[in-house]
């Protein structure tokens, strides 16, 4: 009897632990949408953002959990337009959908603010091992990528590398198919638009992009940037994330990943009337990048 009933208790601890498990809670960037369905997604406000990334959303999103997105989306009557339903629901029941626009003829590549920053497993800048992109177009984010690529050697072979892709679930096939020249070379949209393009970056991510470009000996490059750290200084604003931050007093929503606050400080304090164009710095092939930094920066 006590065997039974011991049985009985495992299997309902069981049970329960599994049901927390995968519990997952919905991110709109609007608040939070707890559903008792196996999966977790960030989804575009369909009401404000623009139809290629909704688009997109849809193409990049597994179709079980697009199920579980409608599922959710009809209990809180949230209607969306009809070309959306229409994606949405055509990737449920094909399991696959293609964004009818591309990235080139939506946005011609042509943006008021490219915001950047690099994943590293190290403090040494050919240690990155992925970009992320936050694109601002008309004052909103036209479009959020990431693009992971390996890292050369040494690096990845470090321990701590093979740890953060153990860790974040890299696919190591994935990341392992491309090293950051063939992104650039790829994906028009990256050296394209980087070089059409204001970018923004916090602080030193600036280095990171010049140290993966000399490297892999790109020289098709002249890309204008702002430093937002320099320029809170040089305005006698809070040099750190989190002050600043309160200072601009933007919204910024649940993401805050460094390219999103990048680009959209660069914004905030454009807003403030101060002229970004005074802080463009250059970086290309024959110019050393040290040129323009302050002396005790050049170390």
């Amino acid at each position: 009897m006590l065997d039974i009933l011991l049985i009985i208790t495992f299997v309902i601890l069981f049970v329960k632990f599994f049901s927390w498990l995968f519990t997952p809670t919905y991110r709109s960037g609007y608040g939070s949408w707890p559903s008792s369905t196996s999966v977790t997604v960030t989804l575009p406000h369909p009401e404000k953002t623009n139809p290629y990334r909704f688009f997109k959303y849809i193409e990049m999103t597994p179709y079980i959990t697009l199920k579980a997105v409608r599922k959710e989306l009809r209990r809180q009557n949230i209607v969306l337009k009809p070309e959306y339903e229409k994606a949405m629901n055509d990737k449920i029941r094909r399991h696959v959908f293609h964004n009818p626009y591309t990235f080139e003829e939506y946005f011609h590549c042509k943006f008021d603010i490219i915001g950047i920053r690099f994943l590293q497993c190290s403090p040494d800048k050919l240690s990155a091992f992925r970009i992320d992109l936050c694109y601002l177009k008309d004052d909103k984010i036209a479009d959020l990528d990431d693009f992971d690529f390996i890292p050369p050697y040494p690096y990845n072979h470090k321990r701590k590398y093979l740890e953060i892709m153990d860790e974040y679930y890299f696919d190591p096939q994935k990341i392992y198919a491309s090293e950051f020249e063939d992104i650039w070379k790829w994906y028009d949209e990256v050296g394209k638009s980087l070089n059409q393009n204001l970018v923004a970056v916090w602080d030193d991510e600036i280095f990171t992009l010049r140290e993966l470009l000399r490297y892999h000996e790109i020289t098709d490059y002249h890309i204008r940037y702002i430093r937002v750290r320099e320029i809170a200084r040089a305005h006698d604003m809070p040099d750190e994330l989190g002050p600043l931050l309160k200072h601009v007093e933007a919204d910024f929503g649940p993401d805050r990943n460094k390219s999103i606050l990048a680009a959209i400080l660069a914004f905030s304090i454009r807003e403030m009337d101060i002229d970004l164009e005074q802080h463009v710095h250059i970086l290309e092939p024959e110019k050393d990048l040290f040129s323009d930094l302050p002396t005790e920066e050049k170390k």
